[in-house]
């Protein structure tokens, strides 16, 4: 702590007041709590922040940072994807994230978000999620600016950057099933996935985002080639919870940044987990509705709850009728605060980045059933470090449900993993946020840091892959094998004519 007070207390001297623009477009508000926070913390340190947002708070506490809302009646950014009856293919994921460009029509036309393309501000930090039009607010302002995820990167996105995708042995991160330990018909699965996935989004998705941007800006640049100029991208990742692979130095992970110290659990909560035999925490997180759970589904698994010593704390929004003794619902659990608690034995989610690295952060074992996204991956990082196991949603039964549940309460094998991958996530130089400012200021410091650009991101598809090189290289090989076999060829045949010449005079 000592480090990286004394680096933050020499980069607030070297760094004067910015303006500071951060832009959250998305709905769903596990987006936006990371990207606030910096917010928070940069208006902290000095800076003048503006937050465009579907989540302006109430008051962050200090006063110093201005807060546009980007809500429009049309658009609903409440809890707004219900829970399917089965997980989303690859394919659907693509299609349905990327659906979300559609909202954004009514977002630029907000007259407050116009008034910021004639703004003056020294760094935008974008959320970047599922699409490029708001690459197009970037031009407008014309100021150096950070692109943030809040999940595992995504193809598109590590594409744009030039970030090894490593495809032979890290899985994508919308892929299904297929791990870290990839045998041929895994590898081949993820390559043709990959590729597939960034051909639809550069030939199909990036031209409407391209016509939609037009539509609302003016005339722009490619909106890729106005992407690829990021001075930063910020994922909310960290390489304890992943596999390792190759990321140039302008990709920092800043994985955990949305977790504060826990907060005090109010008295009637605290007294019930502090009296149980321990406890589970169940919740589809912020932006799948806990209560559109399949009766089917809710009915198994409240049978299983009520069979279990623990006490259950459901994330549910609607009246539940005919809960078992042990089962306690609630529309809103401070979950950071919840999982921090020393009883807590279980959590049971979707697998989303925020809610895992939580339990990771509490050494909580966890089971997974995930729907979408980045979920997937996260549930095959989950049973491969041994912290936890996942079910397919679709299939799974009454007795799946019993039997998971009593394998992670029951393993100590499980705890004992969490606790590992915990004290390696927690075991950093900086805190998540510090590194975060720094690296924020950093950029202000020098310009838009344009020495941290790799070069990779000019360079075409044929030239990146070497495709060009090798087809030369093949083109060459092929001509001396040809023009070898040609020489051969008239070798023999000159040694043969002579043979024959030889025999005649004979």
């Amino acid at each position: 702590m000592l480090v990286s007070w004394s680096v933050l207390l020499s980069v607030a001297v070297l760094c004067d007041a910015a303006s500071i623009l951060v832009v959250i477009p998305f709905r769903g508000y596990s987006h936006t709590v990371g990207p606030l926070k910096i917010a928070n913390a940069l208006s902290g340190k000095g800076h003048n922040v503006t937050v465009a947002s579907f989540f302006p708070p109430k008051s962050d506490g200090s006063g110093k940072v201005t807060h546009l809302s980007l809500k429009h009646e049309s658009i609903d950014s409440s809890n707004f994807f219900p829970i399917p009856d089965k997980g989303l293919s690859t394919v659907e994921i693509v299609f349905d994230l990327h659906n979300e460009r559609n909202v954004y029509a009514p977002v630029i036309e907000n007259e407050a978000f116009k008034a910021l393309q004639n703004g003056k501000f020294d760094l935008v930090i974008l959320e970047y999620f599922v699409s490029d039009v708001f690459f197009g607010l970037v031009h407008k302002i014309g100021a150096p600016f950070i692109l943030i995820h809040t999940t595992v990167p995504y193809p598109w996105q590590n594409e744009l950057l030039a970030e090894p995708q490593c495809e032979s042995y890290v899985a994508h991160s919308l892929n299904i099933g297929v791990g870290t330990k990839m045998n041929f018909y895994k590898r081949f699965v993820n390559f043709v996935g990959l590729n597939s996935i960034l051909a639809v989004y550069q030939f199909v998705f990036a031209k409407e985002d391209q016509f939609t941007a037009e539509e609302h800006f003016g005339p722009l640049p490619n909106l890729r080639h106005i992407g690829r100029e990021a001075s930063m991208f910020f994922v909310n990742t960290h390489h304890s919870m992943s596999v390792p692979k190759p990321m140039s130095p302008a990709t920092v992970e800043i994985g955990g940044i949305h977790i504060d110290p826990p907060k005090p659990l109010n008295q009637d909560l605290k007294t019930l987990l502090d009296e149980s035999r321990g406890a589970i925490f169940f919740s589809f997180g912020s932006v799948m509705k806990g209560s559109t759970l399949p009766k089917d589904k809710k009915d198994a698994i409240m049978k299983v709850f009520a069979e279990l010593d623990e006490v259950v704390l459901w994330k549910w929004e609607d009246e539940f009728a005919d809960k078992p003794a042990n089962v306690h619902t609630s529309k809103w659990f401070a979950q950071r605060d919840v999982l921090a608690h020393p009883k807590m034995s279980l959590y049971i989610g979707h697998c989303g980045a925020l809610g895992l690295q939580e339990a990771v952060h509490e050494a909580v074992p966890t089971i997974c059933l995930p729907f979408f996204a980045d979920q997937y991956v996260n549930a095959e990082f989950l049973v491969e470090s041994g912290m936890g196991l996942y079910l397919d949603f679709q299939k799974m039964n009454e007795e799946d449900f019993r039997e998971t549940v009593r394998q992670v309460l029951q393993d100590p094998s499980f705890k004992k993993n969490a606790l590992r991958i915990s004290k390696a996530f927690l075991d950093r130089p900086m805190s998540p946020m510090d590194t975060a400012i720094y690296w924020t200021e950093y950029v202000l410091r020098h310009e838009g840091a344009p020495h941290l650009k790799s070069p990779a991101r000019y360079l075409s598809w044929v030239e990146y892959h070497n495709v060009d090189v090798i087809a030369a290289l093949l083109l060459i090989v092929s001509s001396v094998f040809y023009f070898s076999l040609k020489i051969a060829k008239s070798f023999i045949k000159c040694l043969l004519s002579a043979r024959k010449s030889k025999e005649k005079v004979s």
